[in-house]
């Protein structure tokens, strides 16, 4: 499973630091999309940016990160993709997503 992130151009210091970050605590890749649509209103922001995520991804697996979010220990992708693994759905939005 890849570990994805859309960065919006005002948030690129955030994510920078989050990507680097990732990488020293256990040599994890993240995958960074840069965002298309910069608009400031929220959620839309942020619906936007999943959207284009599971654009690209498409019939990938995907692991989404937001800017402020923080893995806290090594390996924490790996445990995340067994416990998803170990629930048996075919993916992890509720579902009355569209």
């Amino acid at each position: 499973m890849k570990a994805v992130i859309v960065a919006a151009e005002r948030q690129a210091k955030e994510v920078d630091n989050l990507v680097r970050y990732i990488k020293r605590l256990d040599k994890t890749e993240v995958m960074v999309i840069p965002a298309i649509d910069e608009t400031d209103e929220y959620p839309a922001r942020n619906n936007c940016a999943f959207h284009q995520a599971a654009k690209i991804m498409y019939g990938e697996p995907f692991f989404w990160l937001e800017p402020d979010s923080i893995p806290l220990c090594a390996g924490w992708l790996k445990k995340i993709e067994s416990a998803y693994s170990d629930c048996h759905k075919q993916f992890m939005l509720s579902a009355n997503q569209h």
